[in-house]
């Protein structure tokens, strides 16, 4: 039971998270961040992200799993204190980029540390993305009220408390296993985490555009007429879909029916026809859609992160390649989602930033699926 008790972080952080998912948006709005360039939030944390990810990742395998996992909390309650204290849309910025830096300290770590304490490690991911996937659920559940009913600046104090919370359970819970220590230099694991980054970055893209939508639905539905704890509660049915996706997907993951890159590009298309759904002003079927979208790209995570982790000694390093993946599908949405933001177009902004990020990203999986096509007939 005590070796499970690691889970009640994986809940707890990414409950403090996403329960500022309706606030974060709204407050960068009110402090002049333009709505076509919300875009840059996710864009700072994400660039924090790539940068310290590998380091982070490849430093745990040699100096144990709690240290890193213990000061992730703490830079997450300070992201969360300045975004609660903002004066301007740069403090937003800079906040969300501290906390880029506690996601690269807390997920390599933990995700390596739950690898480091099974056999089977395929299923013990699998829980452990589903209970953070759940904390988000939570999350989103009460983003909307907490926005509604104790306001923007409050939630993220609300945030911040909960990040301490985690940062006590941390320290209770996480244990350094004595292993065999890595073989190569620290560079030389880095720079291995960015190989594996690269290389499974565009099997997974389509997750890059979540972080889009969960920014960009909330303006989208109160704009469209809907509550704030509306908007909360939409988001929470897509997060309750991808969450209950990663037990199966460590099953179906085995299949050799089940493929990584089908699911990715089904994605893919999905969020294209979101953009196309906001364009004509169909909102059941952007919620339809958005529902889609969840349960696809929901099955990716599990089965692409088991991919990198199940056969290694170095999994800080093989969960931080995973990590970078991640952020740069994400930074990449992003910068083209702002850069789209400031075209000026007879379309609405975010339907032009939406869909040039999409396409962005089809197109790398695209020219990748192609090369590595090639490669494998040389080979």
């Amino acid at each position: 039971m005590l070796r499970k008790s690691y889970l009640i972080v994986a809940f707890i952080i990414p409950f403090s998270f996403s329960i500022t998912t309706v606030a974060r948006p709204l407050l960068a709005v009110s402090l002049g961040i333009d709505k076509a360039l919300l875009a840059l939030i996710p864009l700072a944390s994400n660039l924090a992200q790539i940068l310290f990810r590998p380091f982070f990742g490849s430093l745990s395998d040699r100096r144990g799993r709690r240290i890193f996992v213990v000061t992730a909390t703490t830079f997450y309650s300070t992201g969360y204190l300045i975004q609660c204290l903002a004066r301007t849309g740069l403090d937003i910025i800079i906040a969300n980029f501290i906390l880029g830096i506690g996601i690269s300290m807390l997920w390599p770590a933990l995700m390596a540390f739950s690898s480091d304490i099974t056999k089977n490690v395929r299923e013990e991911i699998g829980n452990l993305l589903t209970v953070a996937f759940l904390g988000s659920v939570f999350g989103y559940i009460l983003s909307g009220f907490s926005a509604e009913l104790v306001g923007w600046r409050n939630t993220f104090m609300i945030a911040s408390f909960l990040a301490i919370i985690g940062f006590i359970f941390a320290i209770l819970s996480i244990h350094d296993k004595i292993g065999e220590k890595p073989s190569r230099n620290l560079l030389a694991s880095i720079i291995q985490s960015y190989k594996i980054g690269v290389k499974v970055s565009t099997n997974v893209s389509s997750l890059g555009l979540r972080v889009l939508l969960n920014i960009y639905i909330p303006v989208i539905l109160v704009e469209s007429g809907f509550s704030q704890s509306i908007a909360g509660l939409i988001i929470t049915v897509g997060s309750i879909l991808n969450t209950t996706m990663q037990k199966p997907s460590s099953k179906l993951s085995r299949s050799k029916f089940f493929s990584i890159k089908l699911l990715n590009t089904l994605a893919l298309i999905i969020v294209l026809l979101i953009g196309l759904a906001y364009y004509f002003g169909s909102i059941v079927s952007l919620i339809s859609l958005y529902i889609s979208y969840n349960i696809f790209g929901g099955l990716l995570p599990t089965a692409q992160l088991s991919e990198v982790t199940e056969n290694t000694t170095e999994r800080g390093s093989g969960t931080g390649g995973f990590g970078i993946a991640l952020s740069t599908n994400r930074l990449i949405a992003s910068n083209v989602a702002s850069l789209g933001g400031s075209i000026q177009l007879s379309m609405p902004p975010i339907v032009v930033s939406l869909e040039l990020a999409t396409i962005a990203l089809f197109l790398l999986s695209l020219i990748s699926f192609k090369t590595n096509k090639k490669n494998n007939k040389k080979s």
